[in-house]
Parts: structure tokens; sequence; C-alpha cells
């Protein structure tokens, strides 16, 4: 049977045995779940599925070339549900717009917190001891991002029978819902500062490799890039004007296979 502590927990006490077996169903789940959150913490091991089946490790296109792997937000706040009941708390420290690269940021502060309690301590000659512990708070801090979703085509609004052309409720560009990209950031910001108590470690920390190899890859093949030129007498501005005037497009645009193609274009050209 659960302890009292447990069934105060819920905030119901019950009064039936039906109710009684109900709430020793409820801490059972409940403690499974705590386990089962710590196990993948402890073990930095993200579960492929979670107990009801829906998949937790995702994968996504990336702003680059390729896919990563990516855990959705619902699964770190039933984690930290999981861990730490309800004691934590999300915050928003503040955001920022950048219409110039199309990308909204968001500061999000995760804390965990541990309430202040009192504890009443019997020691070896009956003395009764009071303790008072006060509240303790952890928290952790991260920037998260997303793309500003723009419309991709014009709505026009036509004269019914005529097909003229009276409006539009939107034109090509325009801002969808920028509230909603705001809140992706956060979320974004949220699993950030989560994976920080070691929810999504594994996930996130392959991540981080992949990126940091991409970033290296890319160097090395920029590096190529201008090696060419300089076989030529050019020096590196020459070379990006070059990848311009060719592709109509800065370097620092391109994916990663087309600069591959551009090192062989420009060894072989006259």
């Amino acid at each position: 049977m659960a302890n009292n502590s447990e069934l105060v927990s819920l905030d119901y006490l019950p009064e039936t045995a039906e109710e009684r077996k109900l709430v020793q169903e409820l801490v059972t789940i409940r403690r499974l779940k705590r386990l089962r959150a710590l196990e993948a913490v402890i073990k930095c091991e993200t579960p492929k599925k979670d107990e009801d089946g829906r998949k937790v490790i995702r994968q996504r296109q990336s702003r680059g070339a390729g896919k990563v792997d990516f855990i959705p937000g619902w699964w770190f706040v039933d984690q930290m549900n999981a861990l730490f009941g309800h004691c934590w708390d999300q915050d928003v420290r503040e955001y920022k717009v950048d219409w110039e690269k199309k990308m909204v940021y968001s500061l999000v502060r995760v804390e965990v917190v541990r309430p202040g309690f009192t504890e009443i301590v019997t020691e070896p000659d009956g003395t009764r001891i009071e303790r008072r512990y006060d509240e303790v708070r952890i928290g952790k801090t991260q920037f998260g991002s997303s793309d500003i979703k723009v419309y991709a085509t014009d709505a026009p609004i036509t004269k019914k029978g005529t097909g003229e052309i009276l409006g539009y409720s939107h034109r090509k560009g325009d801002v969808i819902d920028i509230a909603d990209d705001l809140k992706s950031a956060t979320t974004d910001g949220m699993k950030k500062a989560s994976s920080w108590f070691g929810l999504g470690a594994d996930v996130y920390g392959r991540r981080e490799d992949s990126e940091q190899s991409e970033e290296d890859k890319e160097t090395s093949q920029y590096n190529a890039l201008y090696k060419a030129g300089q076989a030529k007498g050019w020096d590196k501005q020459k070379v990006e004007d070059w990848v311009v005037e060719v592709t109509k497009q800065p370097l620092n645009n391109l994916p990663q296979h087309k600069v591959l193609g551009l090192i062989e274009k420009l060894r072989t050209s006259p």
C-alpha cells in the first residue's frame, strides 16, 4: 500500500476500497515513470519510443544539406514532470526577432524547485528537534531559435464569376504567425536547457559532434576552393566574387555539395 505522503501528494485521500485501489495504481504508474526517466538520465540513453509507443527520437531536415535527430518538446515536459513532479518551471528571459535573417531567438531558463519543509528529528535521548529547510532552486539557461515562417505564394481574393482580383488575404513572403515562431524558439530553448539536466543528452551530444564535424568539413572545402584560386593567382576576394558570378549566391550560403563541385570547376576552368 502507498504511504500517506504519496497519497497526499496526489491531492486526494481515498475513502472507499475501490478508490484506494485506484490511487495505488496511480502511485505505481507514477513510480514507474519516474524510474524510467531516471534510468534514461543515468544511462544517458533516450528511448526510441515511450511507453505508449510514440516515437521519441525523430529526424528533421537541418539548415544544411542533411538530416539531424531531434526529440519533440512534449517528451521533455513529460520527463521533467516524471522526475520532479510539478516542482519545475520555465521562464522566457528575453527574445529577439531578426527580420534580416528571418530568425527568432528566445532565452529560456528552466528551474527545478525543492520546496522548503520542516523536519522533526528525535534524538537518542528523546529530545525532539525541529529543522527548517529553505526552498532551493536549480536552474539552467539556454537560447532557442526558430525560422520565421512565411507564405510561399500570393493568395488572391477574386470576384465571383469574373475572376477579377479584388485584393489578397496574404502576399508571398508575408509572415504566417510570429507568435508560433516565438513559441517554437521557446520550446527549443526549453529542450536545450533541460538537456543540461541530462534529458536527451545522448541525442543532442551526437548532434553537437555531428555539427562540429560538418563545420570542419565545410572549412576544409572552403580552404580547398581558395587553394584552387591561389593556383590561378587569385586572392580570396576574387574567388568569392567568382562564386557569386557563377552561382548568383555568396559562398557562405552554398551547401557543401555545391562547394565541392565548384572546387573542380575552378581547377579546370581556363
